[in-house]
């Protein structure tokens, strides 16, 4: 360990994350911390609603963009399709090995898909991140995950 803060030694601020995620989703989203090998955060949908997997092992310091981009997900409407896996089943899905279960095609075209969904994340984490932070301050703060407590009121 080279002593760098990561997102799971702040699983108090869960509560938190899962507040900030409902004002922008408009309903329940459930936030945790799933180890993974190959993502830092997944957005999904589950038989108990939204959810967003966060890599405890991701750097502190990247945790309010993969965050954000992962709520992006819910609110640009990318997560249609119910994931019946246990999230412990996830700790090494990878975008290769499911486009790598499709034909050249199919393949094809998902990745063209694929690609537009991030690029369409990437922005809305960037621009709401940014917003959040003019209003609120350091989104890390914000949460609790700097020593400030409970998350300010962002309805």
């Amino acid at each position: 360990m080279n002593g760098q803060a990561l997102a799971g030694d702040f699983a108090g601020c869960l509560c938190n994350l899962e507040t900030i995620a409902r004002h922008y989703v408009r309903e329940f989203v459930t936030v945790r911390f799933q180890p993974a090998q190959t993502w830092l955060g997944m957005a999904r949908r589950t038989s108990n609603g939204r959810e967003i997997l966060i890599n405890p092992g991701a750097a502190l310091a990247d945790l309010p963009y993969i965050f954000f981009h992962e709520v992006g997900h819910h609110v640009r409407g990318h997560i249609v399709i119910e994931d019946a896996r246990r999230a412990a089943d996830l700790v090494d899905d990878d975008q290769a090995a499911r486009l790598g279960r499709l034909t050249p095609s199919e393949a094809s075209v998902w990745t063209a898909e694929i690609d537009r969904r991030e690029t369409e994340a990437d922005a809305w984490a960037n621009d709401t991140l940014a917003a959040f932070e003019a209003q609120h301050g350091p989104f890390l703060a914000a949460i609790g995950a700097a020593g400030s407590g409970v998350v300010q009121d962002v309805g």
